[in-house]
């Protein structure tokens, strides 16, 4: 009966309080809930209905949001109880959503439906950042948005470095460099420069193999050329130019396994060929994730990410190709960053981050001092992939409810919330000796036999009456 009466949004929505249960989980970043908290406070909530399903138009995938925070909300307001009879009721087709809805809980849906948008704290700003008077659209550089911000784009993905800016402009599937749209490609994650400026390495979904795979390209700005890497199962990879040297970073992922992949990028034919060769590949615990590499420009080792484990987040800065590392540790609980990037001609590294209830904020961690800033401005859009250009301002991507759009940030108008220095731990990764682990493997498995696994055989049969 669950066919017919449970939709895929109250499913997945069911399934999100789930995996929040933890302490962990999409519902306990404000990241996640930026699109909610967005939807009410630009008043475009949609009704119930209409994120039931997937959407033809953007955002494609809100039903898993709006059901998460849904369902999370009648947990805590109306209790465990009448929430499991909900699903009794609709598992067993005892009755409609709705129907069942009023039978577990005594109020219709809608009206349910309502009353959690009403709950939902959503900060007491301006829905236009532009109004905040430290805020300016990047295409104008006024308080008025362009034709450009307002067409419905998808600015994502910023990086930046000493020749220039690059974003991703997601419903054109293109690449912008200084403003200009240098290359096209379907299903870009993320596209980021080189410190130099010279590569840009794009991690995208393959969608023409039976499963979906993510896998990375590289396009040098100087030969024009694009040149592809052997394999699949990467993430947010980075190019980091190291004394001369350039290595491909990425996050490396295949099941619950994760590792940081580094490759060697070696140029021949004068410089206008490259070559891909692996060359390291740390492992990381199984409740680690490596991301948001950047490369720090030879500074301190060459490169920094950010790193979540369990439900901690820090940021870390190691030499490529070497074990040793310095973590830095945030200073509240329950803090979120995202979105790494080095300013240009400096030492300082820019951040997004949230804690519970507020948007995403501009944060700072100057790597010289090793002291973090965190602002306190909440602003409609929130803060995504800051980066600082050339002249010194901040340009960011605003994440609305129907598109995002690119913004510049005057920094010297924010308000501090917290100036403290860095807790910083020193420490080596330390590397698995492969002969062993293997050696190991080997003396606890067993001899492969198909003949287990055959307890017995079940042949459907058919037939066809043919009077």
């Amino acid at each position: 009966p669950s066919l017919f009466t449970v939709s895929s949004g109250l499913a997945e929505g069911a399934t999100m309080t789930s995996e929040a249960s933890s302490g962990e989980g999409r519902l306990n970043s404000e990241f996640s809930m930026h699109i909610v908290k967005q939807a009410k406070l630009e008043k475009e909530f949609p009704e119930y209905d209409d994120v039931q399903g997937g959407s033809t138009v953007f955002p494609y995938g809100s039903f898993y949001y709006f059901n998460g925070a849904f369902n999370q909300w009648l947990q805590k307001k109306y209790g465990y109880e009448k929430y499991s009879y909900w699903w009794y009721l609709l598992v067993n087709g005892a009755n409609f959503p709705s129907g069942a809805f009023k039978k577990a809980f005594g109020i219709e849906l809608n009206k349910a439906w309502k009353q959690f948008e009403y709950d939902l704290y959503v900060p007491s700003i301006d829905d236009n950042p532009l109004n905040t008077g430290y805020v300016t659209d990047f295409f104008t550089g006024t308080d008025q948005f362009s034709s450009k911000n307002l067409a419905g784009p998808l600015y994502q993905s910023l990086s930046a470095s000493k020749e220039g800016t690059l974003w991703v402009e997601k419903k054109q599937n293109g690449v912008f460099y200084n403003g200009k749209k240098i290359f096209s490609r379907l299903n870009v994650d993320t596209a980021k420069l080189s410190a130099d400026g010279r590569i840009i390495a794009v991690t995208y979904f393959d969608t023409k193999s039976p499963a979906v795979l993510r896998k990375v390209k590289l396009y040098d700005t100087q030969t024009k050329k694009t040149i592809n890497v052997e394999g699949s199962g990467y993430a947010d990879a980075t190019v980091i130019c190291k004394r001369n040297m350039y290595y491909l970073v990425s996050m490396g992922f295949s099941s619950s396994k994760k590792w940081i992949d580094v490759k060697e990028l070696e140029f021949t034919e004068n410089g206008k060929k490259i070559n891909v060769r692996n060359k390291q590949k740390i492992d990381m615990a199984l409740n680690t994730t490596p991301s948001y590499f950047v490369d720090l420009d030879n500074y301190k080792g060459g490169m920094a990410y950010v790193k979540k484990e369990g439900l901690n987040y820090s940021i870390v800065v190691t030499e490529v190709g070497k074990s040793e590392i310095q973590e830095y540790k945030l200073p509240y609980e329950k803090m979120v960053i995202r979105d790494l990037s080095l300013s240009v001609g400096s030492n300082e590294l820019l951040f997004s981050w949230t804690k519970p209830g507020t948007m995403p904020r501009l944060g700072k961690l100057n790597l010289d001092t090793e002291e973090f800033t965190f602002y306190k401005e909440d602003i409609s859009g929130g803060i995504f992939t800051p980066v600082r250009q050339n002249d010194g301002k901040i340009l960011y991507s605003g994440h609305f409810y129907r598109s995002y759009r690119l913004l510049v940030l005057d920094e010297s108008k924010l308000t501090i919330e917290l100036n403290s220095s860095a807790e910083k731990t020193e420490y080596y990764y330390v590397l698995p000796d492969k002969k062993v682990e293997t050696a190991r493997a080997l003396a606890k498995s067993k001899p492969y036999s198909s003949f287990d696994y055959f307890q017995g055989m079940f042949i459907p049969l058919s037939g066809i009456n043919v009077n």
